[in-house]
């Protein structure tokens, strides 16, 4: 699987979430384990934990406890995560799925027929 093709499986605002953590929430390894956290960001945490929520509901995060105090591991993106398809309600149309409820106002749905 190349990059591109595993990255075209997810969804755009999960996409924008997942980097948006990678680049501004400081890592930190223990053995066996990469570790982000929200102490000591220099980017607003209010950004953060609204990407935060974004990777959870399409479970790509750890959390270290509830409710979290900012530590988490994040998955990798990789074809054995659930697959996203468009809504079937509101077709990820932006005018349609700002009132749909089925997609949570994103477009996209995990996929029933997903192995995962």
């Amino acid at each position: 699987m190349t990059p591109t093709f595993i990255r075209s499986q997810y969804p755009p605002h999960v996409l924008e979430a997942w980097e948006w953590i990678e680049i501004y929430c400081p890592h930190y390894s223990t053995i066996g384990r990469d570790w982000q956290t929200m102490d000591n960001m220099t980017e607003p945490k209010e950004l953060a934990l609204m990407h935060l929520e974004t990777l959870r509901r399409a479970n790509m995060i750890e959390i270290e406890n509830a409710p979290p105090r900012g530590n988490f591991v994040k998955h990798r993106l990789d074809y054995n995560q659930p697959k996203y398809i468009t809504c079937p309600r509101c077709r990820g149309y932006d005018l349609e799925k700002q009132w749909c409820l089925v997609c949570d106002k994103t477009g996209f749905i995990l996929n029933p027929q997903s192995n995962n």
